[in-house]
């Protein structure tokens, strides 16, 4: 007989089918009830989700069959590969997985997130079961490769999200508000005029948001003016995000696929296609700029990082403040590493940044606003004092009560989780950013404006960057805990870095992504409610076109979702504002905010009847007035 043969050589396969059929067993139900969780998010609130009557009263989706045959065909291939050493803890992981997520889901309303961590987690642990090769030491990768791969990530970024948020404005989802006014903002500073928005009313632009450096866009929309062009360049900035945090993670000394993942999860976060795809706004077409700056900062040019953060501070009243947070982490750096550039860069930033604010914020802006009339302050601190300085003393004065609003209401807890969960909660790993964030944390969670809290809009887009940034930091260190942890338990450690760890990001981001939020992100689907599609839309784009058609100098009032279309003009009024105009677009029965659908109805009869209108253009429900001659 052989060593080793006979019946005990059975008791290592056997051992290991053991460990295989429990983690295969706990691991499906573990999954199940993931997706059960996660189903039950479309019919049930977010206030009832961790009830456990609810999670009995789901039923099954037919889906959840063919993640349970992936689980156990993977299972499968364990088995035929050879036996797994006893010491590895599969099993028991997988029970202590199921148990902590179900408890987690059941007692708490976010106790989704751990489910949806857990599961990218078995997501990445699963594929070490496919039969890779023995790895060696990662190849060693020249600047230029990673310059390429940047390149590539970036080029992918901005052609996806230029193609949803294109695809949106073609059929008519862009509003008045958000996209006509930039639009109108860019046209009237590429060409140089005066400040004031005649879609706002009258209202001075950069008295509205601080937003002088749309002035260097100029020579772009020279060439194009249309709403494409503006979301071109705020796509353009936003998608930013992909490549520079890949090469921070490369510049840490990150293996090539873990910063890959991170890239792609940065470049397709929540917050980042909420802010592509949601029209346009002041801060997202300069944040680029915010991002180039972070990536100098750590490659320690600290000069060209200046450049870059005083560039960004140009698109947004608040800008500023971010600035004093990158000194105040500046000097923190300084102190524990004693770096000198650091502390005098640091210092320069934090007074420079804090004079700018102060500037922008006490003395440009309200001269600006004094030229036009008033469209309402932005500085919604209400739970703190008055004004934003005001309330800066009344946070520092109060810290529990501060601590404790970043939190409250749960709404706050929501965003906090779904931008932390899109990283598989490795930004914590990271600690100091929290300094650097500190004020657009406060800009974000302390003020009192509610859509502040929400993960739409754009209003997430800068923490997300933060989040990227901080698991970027963190990225060796996490390599390395998962290479000792792997090695502990019987798995190549260098195959766990490189298969299970980018699988680990991508596949929390793609959850989050999907059942994270109260809605999907809005890469899932390329229709929305709200979109003009078929006949209606060609109707549309006709009248559009028949405006368009009679020059820029033509004065319009037009509708809700037609405005952005043609705001790449001097004079462009909402709807209500009709007797300033000598055009009005209108879309009988159609979305008409912020009035009613019926408005456009009882407009278009109110002006025929007064004789001082004619009817120059019908096709379908649109309909083009002008003043009778």
């Amino acid at each position: 007989m052989k060593p080793g043969g006979g019946r005990s050589s059975f008791k290592p396969r056997i051992h290991s089918g053991l460990l295989v059929f429990g983690a295969a067993t706990s691991l499906s139900l573990f999954a199940l009830l993931v997706l059960r969780v996660l189903a039950g998010r479309r019919q049930f609130s977010l206030s009832s989700l961790g009830a456990v009557s609810q999670l009995q009263g789901l039923k099954a989706v037919p889906y959840e069959v063919g993640l349970a045959a992936l689980v156990f065909a993977l299972a499968l291939v364990v088995l035929l590969r050879g036996p797994i050493r006893p010491r590895a803890p599969l099993a028991g992981a997988a029970v202590l997985s199921l148990l902590s997520g179900a408890l987690s889901a059941v007692i708490s309303p976010h106790g989704h997130f751990v489910l949806i961590t857990l599961s990218a987690a078995w997501a990445g642990v699963l594929l070490l079961a496919l039969p890779w090769r023995a790895e060696g030491p990662e190849a060693k990768r020249g600047p230029g490769h990673d310059r390429r791969t940047a390149l590539g990530l970036y080029l992918l970024a901005t052609a996806v999200g230029c193609f949803f948020a294109m695809h949106r404005h073609w059929s008519f989802g862009s509003g008045s508000w958000d996209m006509g006014c930039m639009v109108h903002n860019f046209y009237r500073a590429s060409r140089f005029a005066d400040t004031l928005s005649s879609v706002l009313g009258g209202a001075d632009f950069l008295g509205d948001h601080f937003m002088v450096g749309i002035y260097l866009y100029a020579p772009i929309f020279w060439l194009d003016s249309s709403a494409y062009t503006v979301i071109l360049v705020q796509t353009a900035n936003v998608a930013a995000a992909a490549p520079l945090i890949y090469l921070i993670a490369r510049h840490r000394g990150a293996s090539w696929g873990f910063s890959v993942a991170l890239g792609l999860a940065a470049g397709f976060a929540f917050a980042v296609q909420a802010a592509v795809f949601f029209d346009a706004h002041e801060i997202t077409v300069g944040i680029g700029f915010l991002a180039l700056g972070l990536y100098y900062l750590e490659r320690g040019q600290l000069g060209r990082a200046s450049l870059s953060l005083a560039v960004f501070a140009l698109f947004k009243e608040s800008a500023g403040g971010y600035v004093v947070g990158l000194g105040l982490l500046l000097l923190f750096r300084a102190l524990r590493e004693d770096r000198g550039a650091h502390l005098r860069y640091g210092l320069a930033w934090v007074l420079g940044g804090f004079t700018w604010f102060v500037l922008v914020n006490r003395v440009f802006m309200p001269a600006f606003a004094a030229r036009g009339i008033s469209v309402g302050g932005h500085e919604t601190f209400a739970d703190f004092g008055p004004t934003v300085f005001s309330a800066l003393i009344g946070m520092i004065s109060n810290p529990l009560k501060t601590v404790v609003a970043l939190f409250v209401p749960a709404a706050k807890v929501e965003s906090w989780l779904v931008t932390l969960a899109g990283f598989g909660f490795l930004p914590l790993l990271a600690p100091e950013i929290l300094i650097a964030a500190l004020p657009l944390l406060a800009e974000r969670f302390l003020s009192s404006k509610a859509t502040m809290w929400e993960m739409g809009y754009h209003y997430a887009a800068s923490l997300s960057l933060y989040a990227a940034w901080a698991t970027a930091l963190a990225a060796p260190r996490i390599e390395a805990a998962v290479r000792a942890l792997s090695e502990r338990v019987g798995l190549d450690g260098r195959i766990a870095v490189r298969v299970a760890l980018p699988a680990f990001v991508l596949s929390g981001m793609l959850l989050v992504n999907q059942a994270g939020y109260k809605h999907p992100s809005v890469y899932h689907s390329l229709g929305q409610s709200y979109f003009i599609v078929g006949q209606k839309r060609v109707d549309y784009a006709a009248g559009v076109a028949w405006l368009e058609a009679q020059g820029r100098g033509a004065n319009i009032a037009a509708q809700n979702r037609l405005l952005p279309h043609l705001a790449d003009r001097l004079n462009i009024h909402p709807l209500e504002r009709f007797e300033q105009a000598d055009y009005v677009l209108l879309a009988l029965g159609d979305d008409a905010w912020p009035n009613d659908a019926g408005y456009p109805l009882r407009l278009e009869r109110q002006l025929t009847a007064s004789g001082a209108w004619r009817t120059v253009f019908e096709q379908g429900n649109v309909r083009v007035l002008a003043r009778s001659k």
